[in-house]
């Protein structure tokens, strides 16, 4: 049995149509913080530690992946994902490897876009491999495909054919090329990406 203890509260809405924010989160206190704070932390194995933990956006997506004894994710409280988080939920992984799987909504892909320009990088360069997971067209969140599925059509759907942030990344800045000059744009955005995340034991050397 996990040993745990609360360090704060976190509620979603039930109805799309109800007043108010989606998520509401106790306030930020000396021990809630919900830039670093998993949902769903302290039931993640420890002896056996997964190569990869998972993610996700809210509080029923964990609640319904431990209920099909994924054990190994995680949620970000409903926020977008930080570097912090990244750093919490590598150290639940033996290889430092981290899946997110966001809400399959403007919202979910707008924060995985921010945390290409950011956060990714950042975590490469600290060794963290991240990779990104999608659910199939016209299933929202995690919660929702497992509603009549099983865990192994989420891990054989959604986790498996995940693919590295830079990947895929890559292919949505290429979606915009157009023309030569568009080429050298992304040319020099992929490079500057690559020149922010490379991993700090090799930056050193070129110092």
């Amino acid at each position: 049995m996990p040993l745990f203890f609360t360090t704060g509260f976190g509620g979603r809405k039930l109805s799309e149509e109800a007043w108010g924010p989606k998520y509401l989160n106790t306030k930020e206190t000396l021990i809630f913080k919900k830039r670093s704070t998993l949902y769903g932390e302290s039931f993640v194995p420890r002896p056996q530690p997964p190569a990869t933990a998972v993610i996700v956006e809210g509080y029923f997506d964990v609640i319904q992946l431990h209920k099909h004894k994924l054990f190994w994710a995680v949620s970000s409280l409903g926020t977008g994902v930080t570097i912090e988080h990244l750093r919490q939920a590598s150290r639940h992984s033996r290889e430092r490897a981290v899946t997110v799987n966001m809400d399959n909504d403007e919202a979910g892909f707008s924060a995985v876009l921010r945390a290409c320009q950011s956060i990714f990088p950042t975590a490469m360069r600290e060794g963290i491999d991240v990779r990104l997971a999608f659910l199939p067209p016209g299933v929202k969140d995690a919660d929702s495909f497992l509603d009549g599925k099983s865990i192994s059509d989420y891990v054989d759907q959604v986790l498996s054919p995940s693919q590295s942030w830079f990947l895929w990344y890559s292919k949505v800045l290429a979606n915009d090329v157009n023309s030569i000059e568009g080429l050298s744009s992304l040319l020099h955005r992929l490079g500057g990406l690559l020149a922010d995340s490379i991993p700090a034991r090799f930056a050193a050397l070129e110092t």
